[in-house]
């Protein structure tokens, strides 16, 4: 963490206590850019942040700390920001089997009785009915009747005879299925896999990197600098932006990089770092 500058040993070189400060501040900016999000503590970024505040208040009493609490909120919407884009969770879906039943329209039948035309009942019937016939006669005056009808002799009487006969009475009847309408009947189902929300497989964090440094660059000229046009949350959103384009492409490979590696880059591009009015009011500081 930031160790306060000894001053009085300074006060005669205001330029060498910039340098140094400088040089102090470098290291610690290198250093926030290999932390990662801590799932089961305090977030360090925002230790970082804190002392980071503390230091900058130790270096002039006329930076109050009201004023760097002013600000804060502001600090912690970018620490949330960061902190959400180095936080990589890997989900899965869970799926979930549901059965879709397959329904069909089945015919329904009904049995109905009709009369069988073709399969009449019957009975038998007696009937009585005359019957003529043809008889000899020992009556001679029949017999001469006969002859003369040219009947030979013989004459014709009537006799009552049975005679059997069939009689319709009535017909069978038989059964018949007919159509009755349909009945929608479930026959199968079908089984499909459905999403049905996800879950969290793993979180992985990454380092903060360029955000983090530009997040301490930015707070170090905001608390210092003191300008008005830092007084708004888009400004400190501008002012981070920048920093983290202008070093983005120089610190690209960063993880691949010694903390020793990363300040002499950072060195490199001071300037984005340090504006020249922070600057400036270090080195007033330097003589309170």
């Amino acid at each position: 963490m930031l160790v306060p500058l000894v001053k009085p040993s300074l006060q005669k070189t205001p330029n060498a206590y910039v340098k140094e400060l400088k040089k102090e501040l470098i290291r610690f900016f290198a250093e926030v850019a290999f932390e990662k999000p801590d799932a089961t503590g305090p977030n360090p970024l925002e230790s970082y942040l804190q002392s980071l505040l503390d230091f900058l208040l130790s270096l002039n009493n006329q930076i109050h700390d009201r004023e760097s609490a002013q600000y804060r909120p502001h600090f912690q919407a970018i620490i949330n920001r960061i902190t959400q884009d180095c936080t990589e969770i890997i989900t899965e879906t869970i799926y979930v089997t549901r059965s879709v039943p397959i329904y069909q329209q089945i015919p329904v039948y009904k049995e109905i009785e009709e009369i069988d035309y073709t399969r009449p009942i019957e009975k038998e019937e007696i009937e009585y009915v005359q019957e003529s016939y043809w008889s000899d006669t020992n009556d001679p005056i029949e017999f001469l009747d006969s002859i003369f009808d040219g009947n030979t002799g013989r004459v014709q009487r009537w006799r009552t005879i049975e005679k059997k006969r069939k009689v319709v009475i009535g017909y069978e009847t038989r059964t018949r299925s007919v159509l009755d309408g349909y009945e929608r009947v479930c026959t199968d189902s079908i089984f499909s896999s459905e999403p049905a929300g996800t879950r969290v497989v793993e979180t992985h964090y990454h380092p903060f990197g360029v955000r983090g440094i530009a997040l301490l660059a930015a707070c170090c000229h905001v608390i210092v600098a003191q300008s008005t046009d830092m007084q708004s949350p888009q400004a400190i959103e501008q002012l981070y932006e920048q920093i983290v384009d202008k070093l983005q492409e120089p610190l690209a490979n960063y993880r691949l990089l010694s903390a020793i590696r990363v300040v002499q880059v950072l060195k490199k591009f001071a300037d984005v770092l340090f504006t020249p009015l922070f600057q400036e009011n270090i080195k007033r500081f330097s003589h309170m």
